[in-house]
């Protein structure tokens, strides 16, 4: 972790809520142990929905309440392994909902194969010339020291690229 993926999901979702690209931008975190039916209820809640019953009838009365939606954009941060969307969760998608659009975060690329994702985008470490000119940003006057460029360029390497540590 630590390359920016949440941050960069929701900068997205801002941006598409702010274009009015979709009606509802629904933000959900599933984690490594995830529970389907709190996934679920986040939804619901988003939706301003009480989301009664569990199991089937749960994901059945989502999907029914998604589907009422034109066009919607569902976030899904930090996926470790499939879900199974449709028939567990309640999202409907592709053929049973063409305006229900879904965008994952995963650390396991092999997570975009099993839930057969449209495209996947890898998010990488910074190259060591752009994670010097984001810690000049960020450091600011402070990095013009002479003195202190060595130390600079040392905690630059120690973060390794990753944005976040930057």
């Amino acid at each position: 972790g630590g390359v920016g993926k949440t941050t960069l999901m929701e900068e997205i979702g801002r941006r598409l809520q702010k274009d009015k690209k979709f009606d509802a931008v629904i933000k959900v975190v599933v984690s490594q142990n995830p529970n389907i039916e709190q996934i679920g209820r986040g939804i619901a809640e988003e939706l301003g929905m009480p989301l009664e019953g569990s199991g089937e009838s749960a994901a059945w009365a989502l999907a029914t309440r998604l589907r009422k939606e034109k066009k919607i954009l569902i976030m899904l941060d930090d996926v470790w392994a499939r879900l199974e969307l449709k028939t567990v969760v309640g999202i409907p998608y592709g053929e049973d909902h063409k305006g229900c659009k879904i965008l994952i975060t995963t650390r396991k690329a092999r997570v975009c194969g099993t839930m057969e994702c449209d495209t996947a985008v890898p998010v990488d470490v910074s190259s060591d010339e752009d994670s010097w000119v984001l810690f000049n940003s960020k450091a600011g006057e402070v990095i013009e020291d002479p003195d202190l460029e060595p130390l600079s360029r040392e905690v630059v390497k120690e973060c390794a690229g990753l944005p976040l540590a930057l």
